[in-house]
């Protein structure tokens, strides 16, 4: 079946989805849920939290902005405690 038209059909009974997968499409659209379904569909996919999904490219972006003494600015800025901050700005010295 041609996608274009299966994507017609899902829009017009997305009820009939179960949860989540109802929530999905609505929150990233059909092309999305397609891919996961296509690309995963059948298998375990464990999501990890926000945090650690995207802790590495974070680091990153903190370790660019500390500039010796702004833990606590940094901390209100990212929503991170203070000692998660000097864990990950000892872990990006180390690297």
């Amino acid at each position: 079946m041609e996608k274009k038209i299966l994507e017609q059909i899902v829009y017009s009974y997305k009820d009939e989805l179960n949860f989540p997968f109802n929530e999905i499409l609505e929150k990233i659209g059909f092309e999305a849920l397609y891919f996961l379904v296509e690309n995963y569909g059948g298998s375990s996919l464990y999501l990890p939290t926000t945090m650690r999904m995207f802790r590495s490219c974070l680091a990153k972006e903190i370790l660019k902005e500390f500039n010796g003494d702004n833990y606590r600015q940094l901390s209100r800025k990212y929503s991170i405690p203070v000692r998660s901050l000097q864990i990950m700005v000892e872990k990006g010295r180390n690297m």
